[in-house]
């Protein structure tokens, strides 16, 4: 649960953070069969950028979502009300 919002209750991962993850693993894969020798060098240049990529997509949508939710939460004073904060000279 968001500590700035309490009416956002989680009940499990996001779809963005089941992606996340998945990339995630897929890199690491691709590294550890890099590693032994399983993939090949053409192989591991060719999906490593691309899975990178993925990665930092899922991580800016994350992010999106995360400000979005936070200013949705944020109080916002009617502008009637508001005029009382900022006196005129």
């Amino acid at each position: 649960m968001c500590p700035r919002c309490a009416c956002v209750a989680r009940q499990g991962p996001e779809p963005l953070e089941v992606e996340l993850n998945e990339a995630r693993l897929r890199l690491e894969e691709l590294e550890m069969r890099r590693s032994v020798r399983d993939a090949s060098e053409d192989e591991y240049r060719l999906k490593m950028p691309a899975i990178k990529c993925e990665i930092w997509q899922y991580k800016m949508g994350l992010k999106t979502k995360i400000i979005l939710l936070h200013d949705h939460a944020r109080p916002v004073l009617p502008r009637a009300s508001a005029g009382f904060l900022h006196k005129k000279s």
